[in-house]
């Protein structure tokens, strides 16, 4: 089957920029939207629209796209547009489906609304579309992490007792990370026992996001609380999971799992407590897992594999995610 003409919708950061910091270029060689659709056999990477002239110019001119232009409506031919890649803020991506009448696939960026509606919109107009979508929740394609939502965590740690999560710039933005991360690893949140005040997110790259704590029921009865951090001091969006056998603590942002084992309590006879004095420390490879998200979507349309980061899934997430937010408000 022939590449798919594809459509990078919004050309900043994640679409290209991020991939001149030099520090994360160390772990993630593949940082950027750009240096995928450049080389990837299953797309062709035709247009890029974005409203800024810079973003424009950089777009021709360091990777030599054929069709840049500030709205969708300018770009000659849409209707030939196969599969769009959406780095832009939440708002009106309905509008861009609209848009683009021959769609088949999307990549997009979280969160898929700025409201739980919109994003409930866009996955239903999706859907009715028969358009394959793959939300880039990017720790669904990591190898380590897929290993252990597989029945590994439960290897490692036993029944959880107990989750820690810490996240920073904004709820919307990092926090869906987390609810996310938290509903692969741990299974379906059941529902929201508490919520802290709502704070406004400067740094977000969602408009209006806010910080808040909250306590989320899991399933199996256990609680995992999700507090916010001041990015401004250090950063940190990761998990720090506590079993019946054990403590995996994943941190600097995926980039490390520690696992912490269970020993006879020093203190007590006949207790048992983690060995917070001993660790085994792993590296994560992160670092292929945007490409990953581009290869689990055309192979989903050329019938190989499954999407990694469905629609359905993010919807999931991003309603709790919306609803720990309206909670927090109403504790303002």
């Amino acid at each position: 089957m022939s590449a798919l003409k594809t459509v990078l919708v919004g050309f900043g950061k994640i679409a290209d920029t991020m991939r001149h910091d030099a520090r994360m270029a160390r772990f993630f060689p593949d940082s950027s939207h750009a240096q995928i659709l450049a080389r990837h056999d299953a797309f062709d990477w035709i247009a890029v629209v974005d409203p800024s002239a810079e973003a424009l110019e950089r777009a021709a001119g360091e990777w030599n796209v054929g069709a840049c232009v500030a709205e969708i409506a300018d770009l000659q031919g849409r209707e030939t547009i196969e599969a769009a890649v959406i780095a832009t803020p939440p708002q009106h991506r309905c509008a861009i489906l609209d848009e683009l009448p021959g769609l088949r696939a999307v990549l997009v960026e979280k969160p898929l609304g700025g409201t739980v509606d919109e994003a409930r919109a866009f996955v239903e107009e999706c859907s009715r579309r028969s358009i394959a979508v793959q939300v880039n929740y990017w720790r669904r394609a990591v190898p380590v992490f897929q290993a252990l939502a597989s029945g590994g965590l439960e290897e490692e740690v036993g029944d959880v007792q107990a989750v820690f999560g810490l996240y920073g710039n904004g709820l919307l933005n990092n926090g869906s990370h987390l609810v996310d991360f938290l509903r692969m690893l741990c299974g379906e949140i059941e529902g929201i026992d508490g919520c802290g005040r709502a704070d406004n997110a400067k740094q977000s790259s969602v408009p209006g996001d806010i910080q808040t704590a909250c306590l989320l029921r899991l399933a199996n009865g256990a609680h995992a609380s999700l507090m916010p951090a001041d990015f401004k001091a250090w950063r940190e969006v990761g998990l720090d999971i506590w079993g019946t056998k054990g403590r995996l603590s994943i941190l600097q942002e995926g980039l490390t799992v520690a696992r912490y084992r269970v020993v006879e309590n020093r203190g007590l006879e006949n207790e048992m407590e983690i060995d917070s004095g001993s660790v085994n420390v792993r590296d994560v490879d992160v670092g292929h897992c945007l490409e990953g998200m581009y290869d689990s979507l055309a192979g989903d349309l050329f019938g190989t594999s499954a999407l990694l980061s469905p629609a359905g899934e993010a919807l999931a997430s991003e309603s709790i995610v919306h609803e720990i937010a309206a909670r927090s408000r109403k504790t303002d």
